[in-house]
């Protein structure tokens, strides 16, 4: 099973630059509450026992793919602020 996450930005001439970032794991039955009654399939990422779910914010973080993904335009976005300038 593969989860991906895009996030593209526009800048201001046009140009569209898309990141993509990916996490590959598993689907398993997963049973929560009493009797069952909340119960169904959840991703856990390869490498990993827990669901996102039962996981820390820095675990959650490390493996993540939204998070990767927004983490992804921050040299884009770097070198954009680096060559506009302010008039």
């Amino acid at each position: 099973m593969l989860f991906c996450c895009s996030v593209a930005i526009k800048s201001p001439n046009g140009e569209v630059n898309v990141f993509v970032v990916k996490a590959d794991g598993k689907l398993v039955w997963f049973v929560r509450g009493c009797g069952g009654l909340d119960a169904g399939f959840v991703f856990v990422p390869f490498g990993s026992s827990v669901i996102y779910d039962k996981m820390t914010f820095v675990q959650k973080s490390a493996g993540s793919h939204r998070f990767r993904a927004t983490l992804k335009p921050k040299d884009y976005i770097s070198s954009c602020k680096k060559n506009t300038s302010v008039v």
